[in-house]
């Protein structure tokens, strides 16, 4: 039972992201992305919940990427492609034509989000940091600009230059897999020499947070690569 209740946060994630999925095609994007976010709360969960109660397992590994796989792969993917799909509209029927390329460029986020988690699980080198940016994070990055554009009415510009929305996908797509490290949000103890940058992010995130709502949230996910970045060349950084 102890070693089940990680499993069934884990499982929670995932049941969300499904959902997610077909929200989106039934064009409730918002309902959609409120799913991705409340399956990233399920996904912090399961992690706090196992070592709270000593209680990792391979399985839970195993089951754990292949959550974040449907929820902050192919849900996203399915997000965005809905999304640019209502921007453009009706599209030419030429299959490679630049609107179907940028309709169809979603289809990335899955795909790296697939080879990112693959590698995290047999990397014995990332326990304390990741080896580019986390799948949860890419994700939350990829529908906070729908989520952004419903919610306070900015970001008209999409709707002309859908173009950068295929950006988005595209770049997002390949920093999961490059390899630059990128620090964990796991604290080992409560030293602040140990923990700094990660006190540091929570801080500043929740003061974007309260300041620019859900227009914080890029802006927080660049944060957090920015210091990634900047603890990589400190040379007197700690795990």
């Amino acid at each position: 039972m102890r070693r089940a209740i990680p499993n069934l946060f884990t499982s929670a994630n995932l049941v969300c992201g499904v959902f997610a999925i077909i929200a989106s095609f039934n064009n409730e994007i918002i309902t959609a992305i409120e799913l991705i976010m409340l399956s990233l709360i399920f996904d912090f969960i399961d992690g706090l919940a196992a070592r709270a109660l000593n209680a990792p397992s391979e399985f839970g590994k195993q089951l754990d990427s292949l959550a974040d796989v449907i929820s902050f792969g192919v849900a996203p993917a399915c997000i965005m492609f809905n999304f640019i799909k209502g921007m453009q509209g009706d599209v030419s029927p030429e299959i490679f034509s630049f609107e179907n390329i940028i309709q169809y460029s979603p289809v990335l986020i899955p795909l790296f989000a697939a080879l990112r988690l693959a590698k995290f699980n047999i990397d014995e080198n990332q326990k304390s940091s990741f080896s580019g940016l986390p799948s949860p994070a890419a994700g939350v990055f990829i529908i906070s600009w729908p989520w952004i554009f419903y919610n306070s009415g900015s970001l008209a510009f999409l709707t002309e230059y859908t173009w950068f929305l295929a950006l988005v996908c595209v770049v997002t797509s390949f920093m999961m897999v490059v390899p630059v490290e990128m620090f964990a949000l796991k604290f080992k103890n409560t030293s602040w020499q140990d923990n700094k940058i990660r006190i540091v992010f929570l801080i500043l995130s929740l003061g974007l947070l309260t300041l620019l709502f859900s227009s914080a949230v890029p802006i927080i996910i660049l944060l957090y690569v920015f210091l990634s970045l900047m603890h990589i060349f400190n040379p007197s950084k700690t795990s």
